[in-house]
């Protein structure tokens, strides 16, 4: 494993280097990362969970001094969001290729967290989530004769890593899969199935159950702390792939259940389950928007008016601190959305999604002419719709 510090550069190699995960040379001029040590691109994104703030990705510039007058020859992901004219020593195709495997990393679609078949057959499934090891275990003792699946440079029973719910994929997407033979597809077939919908149950992990140190997503973390960062040392909740301290889900709203409803509830000891209870507790207004100011800069969810790069990490901010925003639980704009939306902003919307119009405000008042109209186009985007606007007209 390489050496990881807190910072990540992506440059250009000035001299040819040893990959310090694959071990082959890093041609001179090839894009590599420096983080201690120095690794092939590929390699990083395959080998290492890289999720922090844009401030720690550094892009390679020429010198430069920064506001206290100290001279730098990097500019972070962060600053170049913002007017400044920086010099990168990138290309801008490169740095469009940093942004989109830093995305890929956010929503856990790289190779360090896609399952491969492993080549070995020595089965070293962590014994704090292994059911074969675990004597009270209806199946203690079984499966040391099956296969194994590589996640995250650790070796799983497959039935063991799918109870982790850290993956959630089709079987057919697991690296090697068409090389099983079909005794083992059926086994993998059984066991993954992707869930899209937009939410499945938290599942709670303790300290005791967790098989690496688990870091919560830095976009959505209100728990950071100098000494631990975003690392997660006690109880933590596993939603939708990723794992949270409690409080950073809760408050993220993306969740309608009472404490019982997580998984693994009835197994935590008092002290957790009473953490848990004053958390999460189910609400009937949970789909009602709110108007309120941005405590930070962000990401819209739904971005309707941004259409030339994605709203999402690692991209510039489409939210920024201080300016109104509507906040509405769930990933996903409904009906009553943009029913509300309508009645506040005084304005007229029309959503076409497979050759079909939906109309939402007053079209029937011949007073309301004036009013804005907002076409948007409703498009299929992987495991959720995203809505493109397509045409603004404005009576002014």
């Amino acid at each position: 494993m390489p050496r990881i510090s807190n910072n990540f550069l992506f440059q250009y190699a000035s001299k040819c280097e040893d990959c310090n995960v694959c071990e082959d040379i890093i041609q001179s001029g090839d894009l590599e990362v420096v983080s201690g040590d120095h690794l092939h691109f590929n390699c990083f994104f395959q080998s290492c969970d890289v999720l922090c703030e844009k401030r720690y990705f550094l892009i390679a510039a020429e010198k430069y001094n920064d506001e206290k007058l100290k001279p730098k020859t990097s500019v972070s992901l962060e600053d170049i969001d913002f007017p400044g004219g920086f010099d990168l020593r990138i290309s801008d195709t490169d740095l469009i290729k940093i942004r989109e495997h830093l995305a890929l990393v956010d929503e856990h679609k790289t190779r360090y967290s896609i399952p491969s078949v492993s080549i070995t057959n020595d089965i070293n499934c962590p014994k704090k989530i292994c059911i074969f090891r675990d004597p009270s275990s209806s199946q203690y003792g079984a499966g040391e004769h099956q296969f194994s699946l590589c996640f995250q440079n650790k070796d799983f029973h497959p039935e063991c890593l799918a109870r982790t719910g850290k993956v959630n994929i089709d079987a057919k997407e697991i690296i090697g899969y068409a090389s099983l033979a079909d005794n083992k597809k059926r086994i993998l077939d059984e066991l993954y199935k992707k869930d899209n919908g937009a939410s499945f149950l938290p599942l709670a992990v303790t300290k005791a159950t967790s098989f690496r140190d688990e870091f919560c997503p830095p976009s959505a973390c209100i728990n950071y702390t100098k000494k631990n960062g975003y690392k997660i040392n006690d109880l933590k909740v596993r939603y939708q792939t990723k794992s949270y301290h409690p409080i950073c889900l809760a408050e993220l709203g993306k969740v309608n259940v009472d404490a019982s409803e997580i998984v693994n509830y009835d197994s935590l000891n008092k002290g957790h389950k009473n953490q848990l209870g004053k958390l999460f507790i189910k609400t009937d207004n949970f789909d009602i928007p709110t108007i309120e100011m941005a405590k930070d800069n962000g990401y819209c969810s739904c971005c309707i008016l941004v259409t030339d790069r994605p709203s999402k990490f690692p991209y510039p901010y489409t939210l920024i601190k201080d300016d109104a925003i509507i906040k509405f639980h769930g990933s996903q704009l409904t009906d009553e959305h943009f029913e509300t939306f309508v009645k506040w902003f005084k304005c007229r919307i029309m959503v076409f999604c497979n050759g079909i119009w939906q109309r939402f405000g007053n079209w029937n008042s011949e007073f309301e002419h004036y009013v804005p109209i907002f076409a948007l186009e409703k498009k299929n985007s992987g495991d959720k719709f995203v809505y493109e606007i397509v045409l603004t007209l404005k009576n002014d």
